[in-house]
């Protein structure tokens, strides 16, 4: 259950659905093999949000070993075209 930020340094509670952005990563121990036919999502399944102020910043990562991971967003720059 999502109860705060996934970002560490960040204490915000999660309160709305429509605040933050909510992450879906499949569990580290989930049989790859494993055919679902149901729409129920497996139980292998990890559920982490990042805050409003932190979304702008960071995204997560699928990490093997602590389930997900908080990396800073690439910035993009554009160049006025001469």
């Amino acid at each position: 259950m999502v109860s705060k930020c996934a970002n560490p340094k960040c204490q915000a509670p999660f309160l709305y659905w429509h605040a933050g952005k909510l992450f879906r990563f499949e569990a580290r121990n989930l049989p790859a093999t494993k055919v679902r036919i149901d729409l129920r999502p497996p139980q292998g399944v990890e559920f982490f949000w990042l805050c409003e102020d932190c979304m702008q910043e960071f995204t997560l990562a699928s990490d093997p070993v602590h389930g997900a991971r908080v990396v800073p967003l690439q910035r993009q720059s554009f160049r006025a075209a001469s």
